[in-house]
């Protein structure tokens, strides 16, 4: 277990015989990149379970927001949502969970609820940038309709909703030396032959053109990463009793 990232570093400049101030280059750190990109490329591929959190977004008074504007529900600071799980619409104490989906589904949805109940091309049609659903026809409760990081409520508000949002978050990058989070406490196997792997590129130490060398640690990365991936899956799974 590495205390802190800086420690991660250190260790990859060890495997690779050279000092740490070898790795920072025209004032960029190459170490501290390699940790970023391996981390990152964690994160592209799994939602991990200490990036779960609960976050909010104010829309404007048509009921449209937008993920960029989300702040943490715990104390309204700023978040970078990776992916909604479900939605919420604050009422007073309560979070009403919403149906969700991307502009692309919604128009399909849109089409067949039209073609199924004889709606013609003469009916009224809402706008051109407001879909026709059942939620808006019928008078039912409020949907989301996803387009990038914009998301609208149908039918349209009058007025601001608070929006709850059960999510995911991009982890912002190491920057100080003493930065620690999950990774560096359960995963410095992988950020570090990672690190190793890619600053290889640097200095070439590992390379097996050459008869006798070893390669550079790829297959160490890839077991490490998927144990990691597999104690992840494990944290809820394990302890869940589901009614």
């Amino acid at each position: 277990m590495a205390a802190n990232v800086l420690e991660i570093e250190k260790t990859i400049a060890a495997y690779l015989r050279q000092d740490v101030s070898d790795f920072t280059v025209n004032g960029v750190n190459l170490l501290r990149n390699a940790c970023n990109n391996a981390r990152k490329a964690a994160e592209r591929i799994h939602d991990w379970e200490f990036t779960h959190v609960k976050a909010k977004v104010t829309t404007g008074s048509t009921g449209v927001g937008n993920l960029n504007d989300a702040v943490l529900v715990s104390d309204d600071s700023a978040v970078k949502i990776k992916q909604v799980i479900t939605y919420y619409l604050a009422e007073g104490d309560w979070k009403i969970p919403l149906y969700h989906q991307g502009v692309k589904h919604a128009a399909v949805r849109s089409r067949d609820w039209m073609d199924r109940r004889g709606v013609g091309y003469g009916e009224r049609y809402l706008s051109d940038d407001t879909l026709i659903s059942p939620s808006n026809i019928r008078g039912l409760r409020h949907e989301v309709i996803m387009q990038g990081t914009q998301f609208h409520l149908v039918p349209a508000t009058t007025e601001a909703k608070v929006i709850h949002l059960d999510a995911f978050k991009w982890l912002s990058d190491y920057s100080a030396d003493t930065d620690v989070d999950h990774f560096v406490t359960h995963g410095a196997d992988y950020l570090i032959y990672a690190g190793i792997v890619e600053c290889n590129m640097f200095n070439t130490r590992f390379s097996e053109n050459q008869e006798g060398n070893l390669g550079p640690p790829t297959r160490a990365r890839d077991e490490a990463l998927q144990g990691l991936l597999e104690a992840d899956n494990f944290y809820i799974e394990g302890g869940r009793t589901p009614r």
